[in-house]
C-alpha cells in the first residue's frame, strides 16, 4: 500500500509490518528516565523518538512535526495527559493514535481516557514486549488511516478538477466566485470576470474530430495556466466556455487580460492539429460596472450578454459589457 504525503510531494510506502517504516513517535511524560526508556525501546524498533517533557512541548512539536503515533503519560502537572489529549486532537488535521501510559488503574481512568480520544491503555509498569505490541498495532492504524486519508484528499481535489485541461470546474467556480465577491464588498475592492469560448466549436469538431476540438480545449487551459495569475481562479465554466475570476481587478484590466489570452490563442492554434488556425471570444464584466450590489450571477450573466455581442460583432474579439446590452437580446 502506498500514500501521497500531503505538501512533500513524495510518496510514503505503507506495508502491514509498521516496523518497514521509519515512524515518528512523540513520547510525552515528565520523568526524565520514563521518557527516556520509552524513547529508547522505540528507536530500539527502529522508529523515532522525540521526547517532550511539558504539555506546552509537547503541543509544540505536535504542531511543527509530523508524528505517527504519541505516547502520553495519564499524570504530569499542570495539564495531565487527558488534557493534553484534548489539546492534541483538538490541532490535528491527521488522525494520529495516541496511546496513554498510567499507573491509575480504576476503570473509571480508563474509561475517561477513551472519551477525550486515547486510543489505548496500557498501564505502567508494562513490559518492553507488551509496549512493542501496543505500537506496532497502533503504527498500522496510522498507516492505514493516512493512505485512506491521501485518497480522500485525491478525490476531493479530482471532484474540483476538470479531467481534461486540469482546470477548476464548475463546482469550484460557484464557491471561489462568492468568496472572492464577499472579499471585494469588504474592502471595497473591484473584481473583474472573463468568459471565453471557442469561437465555431461545434464546426471543429463536425469537420477535424474530437481529437482535435479536445486538444483545442486542453491548449485553452494551459494557456490560461501560464497567463492568469496564481490569486485568481481559471475554470472550465462548461463545453468550451471558460471563465476567469479576476481579483482585485477592474473591468478595463479585464479586458487587457482577455486581449492576450485571445492573442495568445490564435497566434498558436494553428500549429496544434490539423485544423487552421482557430480564435476564441471573450465577454467582460466586473462589480466596477455593476456597482456595490453585484451578485455571483449579475457578474456571470453580464459577462455571458457581453460573449455574445462580441460573436454578434465577427468573433475573434473581446467585448466588456455595458448597460446598453442588456436589452440587445444577442444570441451567439
Amino acid at each position: 500500500m502506498a500514500a501521497h504525503v500531503a505538501g512533500t510531494g513524495q510518496w510514503r510506502a505503507y506495508t502491514e509490518d509498521p516496523r518497514a517504516t521509519t515512524s515518528r513517535i512523540l513520547i510525552v511524560d515528565d520523568d526524565p528516565a520514563a521518557a527516556r526508556a520509552a524513547q529508547h525501546m522505540v528507536e530500539a524498533e527502529g522508529w523515532t523518538g522525540v521526547v517532550a517533557d511539558s504539555w506546552s512541548d509537547a503541543v509544540r512539536l505536535f504542531q511543527d512535526e509530523p508524528f505517527d503515533l504519541v505516547i502520553v503519560d495519564a499524570v504530569m502537572p499542570t495539564v495531565d495527559g487527558f488534557k493534553l489529549t484534548q489539546l492534541l486532537r483538538a490541532r490535528s488535521t491527521s488522525y494520529v493514535p495516541i496511546l496513554m501510559l498510567t499507573s491509575l488503574s480504576d476503570d473509571a481512568s480508563r474509561e475517561h481516557a477513551l472519551s477525550v480520544g486515547v486510543d489505548d491503555v496500557l498501564s505502567k509498569p508494562s513490559s518492553p514486549l507488551e509496549l512493542r505490541l501496543r505500537i506496532g498495532a497502533l503504527l498500522r492504524i496510522r498507516h492505514l488511516t493516512w493512505a485512506l486519508e491521501a485518497k480522500t484528499r485525491e478525490l476531493e481535489a479530482m471532484a474540483r478538477r476538470d479531467a481534461l485541461t486540469g482546470l477548476a470546474n464548475r463546482r469550484s467556480l460557484d464557491e471561489r466566485l462568492a468568496v472572492e465577491l464577499a472579499r471585494a464588498k469588504r474592502y471595497g475592492r473591484p473584481l473583474g470576470l472573463v468568459m471565453l469560448d471557442i469561437d465555431r466549436f461545434k464546426r471543429v469538431n463536425d469537420e477535424y474530430g474530437h481529437q482535435v476540438g479536445d486538444r483545442l480545449l486542453e491548449f485553452v487551459g494551459e494557456l490560461l495556466q501560464s497567463t492568469v495569475r496564481p490569486s485568481d481562479l481559471a475554470c472550465r465554466y462548461g463545453g468550451e466556455e471558460f471563465v476567469v475570476v479576476v481579483s482585485d481587478t477592474t473591468a478595463t484590466n479585464a479586458t487587457a487580460l482577455a486581449e492576450r489570452l485571445r492573442r495568445g490563442f490564435e497566434a498558436k492554434s494553428g500549429t496544434l492539429t490539423a485544423a487552421p488556425t482557430q480564435t476564441i471570444s471573450a465577454g467582460i464584466s466586473g462589480t466596477d460596472l455593476l456597482g456595490p450590489d453585484a451578485t455571483a450571477e449579475m457578474l456571470l450573466h453580464t459577462a455571458d450578454v457581453a460573449l455574445y455581442a462580441a460573436k454578434n460583432a465577427g468573433r475573434n474579439r473581446v467585448c466588456c459589457w455595458h448597460a446598453e446590452l442588456a436589452s440587445t437580446g444577442t444570441e451567439p
